[in-house]
């Protein structure tokens, strides 16, 4: 392979990383953007969980979450891994507030796009 060839495969490799990135990051937003509109939609049951006082909280939450991911910001994305979590507070949520299928999609389609770890969010529990 000549170092012209080798230099090509090298920067088409990156554009694909990049749009591969790219792509995971825009649905990554529609993800919680879509997570945002169902708790929006209808008042919550936040009695199962420990985590949101109210649901102005829960949704100043996702929106920081969106808001991060559209700046590139992905610190946060441990915490919202371990909020979607089975028995974790966003599953506690969908599945009292009658929106568990839509949770079960959207939590699955999360763990497909980010695979990193999950980690308790920083806010002292009540």
């Amino acid at each position: 392979m000549t170092d012209d060839l080798a230099e090509q495969l090298a920067v088409a490799r990156a554009r694909a990383r990049w749009c591969h990135a790219y792509l995971v990051d825009l649905r990554l937003i529609q993800l919680i953007d879509e997570l945002l509109a169902i708790v929006q939609a209808h008042p919550q049951d936040l009695n199962w969980q420990t985590y949101y006082d109210d649901q102005q909280e829960l949704l100043s939450d996702l929106r920081d979450h969106s808001e991060r991911v559209r700046r590139g910001d992905g610190s946060r994305l441990p915490e919202l891994k371990f909020s979607l979590l089975p028995t974790g507070d966003l599953n506690e949520i969908a599945f009292s507030s009658g929106w568990g299928d839509a949770y079960v999609r959207l939590a699955n389609e999360f763990d497909d796009l980010y695979t990193g770890p999950a980690s308790p969010p920083r806010k002292a529990r009540r």
